[in-house]
């Protein structure tokens, strides 16, 4: 009698070790799709405070000058509209109307408060 097929043990070995390789890839898949998330969000952190900072830049200059302290306040809409921040479809869309706040501490502009926590939850 000539055998020349696998045995159910060797096909199963396979398998199990086919599923630990398979787990493994996904453990990994999760960390790099985690991290690309946190630097999703610090990209967008970024991209925020430059818009906000031009948008100072370009409405608020004089204010450095005269006050030493105070708050102004914009959303991510008005950064949008005045063309200073370009969000891609969907991006911040729930959030869009939220003020962010810009501190004017001793004559400089504090942006602490600016970031992609106003985009994601």
């Amino acid at each position: 009698m000539n055998n020349k097929g696998f045995t159910l043990i060797e096909l199963l070995a396979v398998l199990a070790i086919l599923a630990v390789i398979a787990s493994i890839a996904t453990i990994n898949i999760n960390k790099q799709l985690q991290k690309s998330d946190e630097q999703s969000k610090k990209i967008l952190s970024g991209k925020i405070e430059n818009a906000a900072k031009l948008y100072v830049g370009k409405y608020h200059a004089n204010d450095v000058a005269t006050r030493t302290s105070g708050e102004i306040e914009v959303s991510l809409k008005e950064l949008v509209d005045d063309g200073l921040l370009y969000l891609k479809d969907n991006e911040c869309d729930s959030k869009i109307n939220n003020k962010i706040k810009i501190t004017l501490n001793n004559g400089a502009f504090d942006y602490g408060a600016v970031s992609a926590s106003d985009c994601y939850e």
